[in-house]
């Protein structure tokens, strides 16, 4: 089932290479018109043994339901406490919860996609998004999910000059989920009006990376001190260390190319570098712990892609088709990565 969603996400890439603008644009609205209709009910009524997560969900939405959830189950994430109250005074059960995050993630990317890449390429974008984030985010991270393309689009308001828009739209992405205040920073610099017209911006992350490797158990001692990364510090969350070496390995080179044509981004492109860099970092400082390790790149790898698309812009010809079909067979290869993490339970 998961490799007919697959061919339909596909689908849509042939439609980047339409020249007649208004062509591409009918074609675009139909295919995202049924492929969103068809992730959406597909992810929200999933079954509940398809993650580890889900039952996790559902008695977090009963105890709310009957009275007796905690302060901590009211606040830590406000958004679902929110959602599930929505959806409880309606009658509803928490398959409406599941629904509306699963429509919330979907429609959130969609609309980064159209924001930050040439209208040509959206469809592409959309696709390495989807092969990247739908099983191990849309069907099983749901909260997180919902968060990080809200990020995303606050961080390009920030770079489109529309500053009180970012903040709001980031307040209500730490609604979702608090994990992506690691962006605040980023966001911060962006807002100040720094631009990013330097190099040195990406690259001198290297260094403060060794820095903060060298202040490791200091570092270990702070988020220990959290019971939400309490969790992700266990080194047995992830055994997968193999994936998070191959993935550096992908990203850092990505990110040389990138600061090879630095002039030529954009400001949103170079804040993608950038944002990636810290994302990488901070996955190499934590690579023991590959559960938060995981956590930190998984926050940033929408920029990941995002640089990924800015290379096909950048390129001509048949160049640029050559590439665009090393993106498709990449984003598979991701893809059917990512499905390894729910094969133990099944419905694949």
């Amino acid at each position: 089932m998961y490799y007919f969603i697959y061919a339909l996400v596909l689908c849509g890439v042939p439609i980047s290479l339409i020249d007649n603008v208004k062509m591409r644009r009918i074609f675009q609205v139909c295919f995202f018109i049924v492929t969103l209709s068809v992730l959406v009910l597909f992810a929200g009524l999933r079954p509940g043994n398809i993650d580890r997560d889900y039952q996790g969900y559902v008695d977090w939405f009963n105890r709310i339901a009957i009275g007796s959830a905690s302060n901590q189950d009211l606040f830590s994430d406000p958004a679902f406490s929110l959602i599930s109250l929505l959806a409880i005074y309606s009658g509803c059960k928490f398959t409406a919860v599941a629904l509306m995050y699963a429509a919330l993630s979907v429609v959130a990317i969609l609309y980064f996609a159209t924001t930050a890449v040439n209208n040509r390429w959206i469809t592409l974008y959309f696709y390495l998004l989807f092969c990247d984030y739908f099983a191990i985010g849309i069907m099983t991270e749901i909260r997180a999910m919902a968060a990080i393309p809200l990020m995303a689009i606050s961080l390009y308001l920030a770079c489109s000059g529309e500053k009180r828009r970012s903040a709001l739209v980031f307040c209500v992405a730490l609604a979702f989920h608090l994990s992506v205040i690691v962006a605040l920073p980023i966001l911060t610099l962006v807002l100040l009006g720094v631009r990013f017209y330097s190099r040195i911006w990406a690259i001198s992350l290297a260094p403060l990376a060794y820095v903060a490797i060298g202040h490791y158990s200091k570092l270990i001692d702070f988020f220990s001190a959290s019971a939400r990364f309490a969790g992700a510090l266990d080194v047995n969350t992830i055994n997968d260390v193999s994936r998070l070496n191959w993935t550096a390995t992908v990203h850092l080179a990505t990110i040389g190319i990138s600061i090879i044509v630095w002039r030529k981004l954009s400001l949103h492109q170079r804040v993608a570098v950038f944002s990636s860099c810290v994302g990488l970092s901070l996955m190499l400082i934590f690579l023991p712990f590959t559960g938060l390790g995981y956590r930190f790149y998984y926050i940033f790898d929408f920029y990941w892609l995002l640089q990924l698309i800015a290379f096909v812009e950048l390129s001509r010809g048949n160049k640029r088709l050559i590439y665009a079909a090393l993106l498709i067979i990449l984003g598979f290869g991701v893809y059917a990565k990512s499905l390894e993490s729910l094969a133990s339970f099944g419905w694949i």
